[in-house]
């Protein structure tokens, strides 16, 4: 007998992403370096990477080289141009943060891995443009 999968059946065993934004964007970073599966690309859009002593930088610290052993997932990391440039101080030091994290990460050899883009829109106007820049840099057919 064969099995259904309902209203799923269209649903590949491969290729699915994750994407979130802000402090979602902080939870897909998380997921990313945890190699959690079955995703295959991450998009972390602004990610509230809030302190200078974030448990993301000791995951980058401890990741292995990129080799044989790693799952080859991409992550795609957006932030906003009002965030890094902008008068809130808040958002300046997360995006210091988020260009340290990806500093990090080019430095252990993930540079392949990780693209990255910076939008021209604020924080409460990124959510779309950057949804879009992962589906363009991740999930182009």
């Amino acid at each position: 007998m064969e099995r259904t999968r309902g209203p799923f059946q269209r649903v590949g065993e491969s290729g699915h992403g994750l994407f979130a934004y802000s402090y979602g964007g902080l939870s897909t970073l998380y997921a990313w370096l945890r190699e959690a599966a079955p995703f295959s690309s991450f998009g972390a859009g602004s990610p509230g990477v809030a302190g200078s002593d974030s448990r993301i930088f000791t995951l980058i610290d401890a990741l292995p080289e990129p080799g044989e052993g790693s799952a080859g997932s991409r992550l795609h990391i957006t932030l906003n141009e009002a965030e890094l440039l902008g008068d809130i101080p808040f958002y300046r030091g997360m995006s210091r943060n988020v260009l340290t994290a990806v500093e990090r990460l080019h430095a252990k050899g993930w540079s392949e891995r990780v693209s990255k883009a910076l939008l021209r829109e604020t924080h409460v106007t990124g959510l779309q443009a950057s949804f879009l820049s992962y589906l363009k840099t991740c999930h182009r057919r």
